[in-house]
C-alpha cells in the first residue's frame, strides 16, 4: 500500500496539469468535469460516473484508464471492482490536454448477511433489558453455513457478551442511580469473513408509571380530565414486579406547565390539571443531582361532557331512558 500512495502522489500533479493553446491555434480543451470524485464498490460491483469537456461546444470524447489496473476496470466510465483496495480512475480530453480523476475505493465482497436472534428464534431489530439481565442471542447467515462467530457489545459499561453469546447486562455500580438508570450501546456479531450484524441494546430499570392506583408501561399516553389531582409515582424493575421509585431519589419534570403543574406529595407526586381541554404533556423522570432525563409518559387532557338521563318509561322489570349531552 506504501508503494501505491508514493506512486499516486508522483503522478496526481501530472493528472491535473493542463494547457488551452495549441500551436496551430485550433480550439482545445480546457477541463474535464466528472460527475463524481469518489466511488465506494465491493469486489464485482460497477458503478458509472460521466465526464464532461469544456466547452461543451467541442462535444469532446475522453479516454478513460485505472492507474492501478489490478483493483478495478473502467469502461466508458463504468467502474467495477476487483480486488480490495484504492486506486484512480482517470478522465482525459480526447486532445490530450486536460484531465480529471475519481478516487476509487473497493471493500470485500458481502457474501451473504448475518441476522441476531433472541434464543426462540426470532430475528431482534433491538435488545432491552434491565441491569444484571442475562440475555441468550444466537446468529444466522443467509447462505445456512456454520460460521465462527465474534460477539461484542461497543460500550463494555452497559454489559458484555460471551463468545457463546451470552449477553449479560451490567448490574448498577451506583445506589443513587438505580432507580431511573437507562444506558445504550450496541451489540455485534462478525463472522470469520468479516460479514456482521450490528442492533441497539438498552437497559434500564424504569419500567413505567403508576396513576393513583394504575400501572401504565413507559411510554404509554394517558388520558384525564380537567380540573383534576391525581397521585403519580415513577416505576422500577424491582425482583418480581415494577415497584415505586421513592420520591426523594427522582426529579419529575413536565413539559407543559400551562395546564399541569406537579406537586410532591410524601413518596410520590401529585399531578394537577387545569380547565384547559384538549392539551398534552410530557412527564420526563431524572435521578436527582442529573441532568439525563427519560420520557415515561404523555398525559392528555380530555374534553368532559357532562350528561343528562330523562326516565321516558316503565315496564314491570326495566326502566327506559334517553341520554342527552349538557
Amino acid at each position: 500500500m506504501k508503494r501505491f500512495i508514493i506512486t499516486a502522489i508522483l503522478i496526481l500533479p501530472v493528472l491535473f496539469s493542463c494547457t488551452d493553446k495549441s500551436e496551430d491555434g485550433a480550439a482545445v480543451a480546457t477541463s474535464v468535469v466528472l460527475s463524481q470524485d469518489k466511488v465506494d464498490l465491493q469486489v464485482g460491483e460497477t458503478a458509472t460516473i460521466t465526464a464532461t469537456v469544456h466547452p461543451t461546444s467541442l462535444e469532446m470524447d475522453v479516454v478513460w484508464s485505472v492507474l492501478e489496473p489490478e483493483y478495478a476496470s473502467v469502461d466508458k466510465g463504468t467502474i467495477t471492482g476487483l480486488k480490495e483496495g484504492v486506486t484512480y480512475v482517470v478522465a482525459v480530453s480526447a486532445d490530450g490536454n486536460q484531465r480529471a480523476a475519481c478516487m476509487v475505493s473497493v471493500n470485500p465482497e458481502v457474501k451473504y448477511s448475518v441476522t441476531i436472534k433472541d434464543s426462540k428464534g426470532q430475528a431482534l431489530d433491538a435488545i432491552y433489558g434491565y441491569p444484571g439481565m442475562s440475555i441468550n442471542l444466537a446468529a444466522s447467515t443467509s447462505d445456512g453455513e456454520t460460521h465462527r462467530l465474534t460477539w461484542s457489545v461497543e460500550d463494555s459499561s452497559v454489559g458484555t457478551i460471551s463468545a457463546d453469546g451470552i449477553l449479560k447486562l451490567s448490574p448498577i455500580a451506583s445506589a443513587d442511580a438505580a432507580f431511573v438508570y437507562d444506558a445504550q450501546s450496541f451489540v455485534k456479531v462478525v463472522t470469520e469473513d468479516g460479514c456482521g450484524s450490528k442492533i441497539p441494546v438498552r437497559s434500564s430499570l424504569l419500567k413505567g408509571i403508576k396513576v393513583d392506583d394504575t400501572y401504565e408501561p413507559a411510554g404509554t399516553i394517558i388520558t384525564i380530565q380537567e380540573s383534576e389531582s391525581h397521585s403519580v409515582a415513577a416505576m422500577y424493575q424491582g425482583e418480581d414486579a415494577p415497584e415505586a421509585i421513592p420520591a426523594d431519589g427522582i426529579n419529575l419534570e413536565l413539559s407543559n406547565t400551562s395546564a399541569f403543574s406537579l406537586v410532591r406529595t410524601g413518596a410520590s407526586y401529585s399531578l394537577l390539571t387545569g380547565s384547559a381541554s384538549a392539551v398534552t404533556t410530557k412527564l420526563f423522570a431524572s435521578v436527582v443531582g442529573k441532568s439525563d432525563k427519560v420520557e415515561i409518559a404523555e398525559f392528555k387532557i380530555d374534553k368532559s361532557y357532562p350528561i343528562k338521563a330523562q326516565l321516558v318509561g316503565t315496564s314491570s322489570s326495566t326502566l327506559s331512558f334517553t341520554w342527552t349531552e349538557g
